[in-house]
C-alpha cells in the first residue's frame, strides 16, 4: 500500500510538473514551427525530471564547455534543438542520418525488389550507442585534450537523438509501387496540406493541428 501511494504521489508530481512545461512550450508556439522545438524540449523536460538535480547539474556544466555564442542558450531545455539549429543556420547537412533509423514497411511491392537499405553505422540508434561511449570514456587522450569538447558536442546530439526517435516518421520509411525505393520518412510522399509533405507535415506542423 505504501509503495502504491509513493507511486501515485510520484506519477501526480510528474503530471504537475508537465502541465507547467506543456503550458510554457504552448506559450512559445507562437515563435515555432517545428516538432523539433516543442517536441525536443517535452521529451527533456521529461528526462531532467527523472534524472534528479545532480545529474542535471553535471549535463548543464557540460554543455556550458562549448562557449561559441550559436552554442548556448537562455533556458537549458532549449539545448535540445541544437542539432537541428546548426542545420539551418549553416546548412549542415552533412550528419542528416543521424537524425534517422528509416526501417522500411513494404505496402503492396516484393521487398525483393527494393533497392533500399539501412546503414548500420549512420543513423539514429547508432549515433545514441556514439555518444553513450563518447560520455562514458575516461580516457587517455592525446596530447592536452580532456576529451570534454567532444563529450559536449554528442551530450547535446544525445540529447536531441532520444527526442527524434519519438517521431514516427524518423524511425519508418514506406516502400510501395508509387515508392520502390522508400518514400525517406515520409519525405517523398507528398499531400495537399502547406507542409507539402508527410514528414514535414510531423515536423513542422502536426503540432499546431
Amino acid at each position: 500500500r505504501q509503495m502504491c501511494i509513493r507511486d501515485r504521489r510520484r506519477v501526480h508530481g510528474i503530471q504537475q510538473s508537465m502541465k507547467s512545461c506543456l503550458l510554457w512550450i504552448f506559450g512559445l508556439l507562437q515563435f515555432s514551427y517545428q516538432w523539433s522545438y516543442p517536441g525536443h524540449i517535452v521529451v527533456y523536460m521529461i528526462a531532467r525530471n527523472e534524472i534528479g538535480k545532480d545529474i542535471c547539474n553535471q549535463i548543464d556544466n557540460l554543455m556550458k564547455v562549448m562557449t561559441e555564442p550559436q552554442a548556448n542558450y537562455p533556458n537549458v531545455y532549449e539545448y535540445s534543438l541544437w542539432p537541428d539549429d546548426i542545420k539551418s543556420r549553416y546548412d549542415y547537412m552533412l550528419l542528416n542520418g543521424w537524425h534517422v533509423n528509416w526501417m522500411p514497411i513494404y505496402e503492396g511491392i516484393d521487398p525483393s525488389k527494393v533497392k533500399y537499405s539501412v546503414d548500420p553505422k549512420f543513423n539514429v540508434v547508432h549515433t545514441v550507442i556514439e555518444a553513450m561511449q563518447t560520455l562514458k570514456y575516461k580516457g587517455p587522450y592525446p596530447y592536452h585534450f580532456d576529451g570534454q569538447l567532444e563529450k559536449s558536442y554528442m551530450l547535446r546530439f544525445l540529447i536531441h537523438m532520444v527526442g527524434d526517435q519519438h517521431q514516427p516518421l524518423h524511425q519508418a520509411t514506406l516502400c510501395s509501387p508509387k515508392h520502390p525505393t522508400c518514400d525517406s520518412g515520409g519525405i517523398k510522399f507528398k499531400i495537399n496540406h502547406p507542409s507539402l509533405e508527410l514528414h514535414a507535415l510531423w515536423d513542422l506542423s502536426l503540432i499546431h493541428i
